[in-house]
């Protein structure tokens, strides 16, 4: 009789707040989508970042509802949207791609111009993928620049188990050093066209 396999791990999803708490030093944007795929959002001079959809799933899209949600942060799917985010820079030059995801901060682009970027949310009607009208589509996130430091400065603390022994007393003060500027017994040694260390 042969032996039953080992059961399959349990993979838990971790669920993402629908909208987290805004980051410092980050500016957060809300773009709606009035005019379709492909969506451009300006973020200052010669800076875009812009949200895409891989072409070949127009023809499914154009036998369903156009008010029908094709990708929501709100809800998980066993088949994710691939919505990408495009930045470039000047002159429409490609700087770094990254995936409509929700998640940590992450860094696009490899150098200037470049972005740290967090997605907070969006929702993709199906109008919005095969045409050029306002469906109530958006996509929403905070950026900041490559190397922006936060407005926002907190002094460095030590670890909890050090001010615990620091509270308690288990360090004394120290003892004062004591120095001896006399010189040692190498200062009688050679240094070269008769002189000494000691010379010095």
């Amino acid at each position: 009789m042969m032996a039953r396999p080992p059961a399959l791990p349990l993979i838990v999803r971790a669920t993402v707040p629908e909208r987290p708490e805004p980051l410092p030093a980050f500016t957060a944007t809300t773009s709606p989508i009035a005019a379709g795929l492909p969506h451009v959002v300006p973020l200052g001079p010669g800076l875009s970042l812009g949200l895409v959809a891989p072409s070949g799933l127009a023809r499914y899209w154009l036998t369903v509802p156009k008010e029908a949600v094709a990708s929501d942060s709100a809800s998980a799917s066993e088949h994710p949207l691939p919505l990408r985010l495009l930045l470039r820079g000047n002159g429409g030059a490609l700087a770094g791609i990254a995936p409509l995801v929700l998640g940590p901060v992450r860094f696009v682009g490899n150098a200037a111009p470049g972005l740290r970027l967090r997605i907070t949310g969006w929702r993709i009607h199906a109008g919005s993928l095969v045409g050029a009208a306002d469906f109530g589509s958006f996509v929403a996130f905070e950026w900041t620049h490559h190397g922006a430091a936060t407005a926002r400065f907190e002094a460095p603390t030590a670890r909890h188990a050090v001010q615990r022994r620091l509270a308690d007393g288990a360090y004394p003060e120290a003892a004062p050093v004591v120095a001896d500027a006399r010189l040692g017994p190498g200062s009688g040694r050679p240094r070269g066209y008769g002189r000494t260390f000691a010379d010095a």
